[in-house]
């Protein structure tokens, strides 16, 4: 894929609504974060089209993997370090309402790719921000079936995420 200004104003986009999704509370600014996610995507851009939903879709698990990498070091700067409490929702009720750390989510979402690897995909990139359809596209299945894996996946994450608090 080329680098265009057009495709950088997108990647920001992408990085808007990653950052909008996690609350704006990791002090990251959208430039930031798009320059990051350009540095690490531009060594596979040879495979990626522009017009590809599984693109950006990439961009914004880059975006989270980015997200994620700096709450791990922030929390470990020291030990006992601070990790930030966020709150993990798909516009309707949190998952866990004392809001679980990234790094927590993460590790969640890692013990559920063991046991279904498509249903952990599933609930990144909803978390990710991407609708159910959008789901559908990037991974060529039904709509129908990615919201019983996001139902599926959704109910699991609460349950591990509570079991941890």
């Amino acid at each position: 894929m080329e680098w265009t200004t057009a495709t950088y104003g997108r990647l920001k986009e992408v990085a808007a609504s990653v950052l909008r999704n996690e609350r704006g509370r990791n002090g990251v600014r959208r430039t930031s974060l798009a320059n990051e996610a350009y540095l690490r995507l531009r060594k596979v851009s040879p495979l990626l089209r522009q017009d590809d939903r599984a693109t950006w879709a990439l961009a914004a698990l880059a975006m989270k993997r980015i997200l994620i990498n700096l709450a791990r070091e922030r929390g470990s700067l020291k030990r006992g370090g601070h990790v930030e409490k966020v709150s993990i929702t798909d516009g309707n009720e949190p998952l866990a309402p004392e809001g679980p750390s990234l790094v927590e989510i993460e590790d969640a979402i890692e013990a559920l790719r063991k046991r279904s690897a498509r249903r952990a995909r599933v609930v990144e990139l909803v978390l990710a921000g991407h609708t159910l359809e959008e789901v559908a596209s990037v991974l060529g299945v039904s709509v129908r079936l990615v919201g019983e894996e996001w139902r599926e996946g959704r109910s699991w994450l609460a349950e591990r995420l509570k079991l941890q608090h």
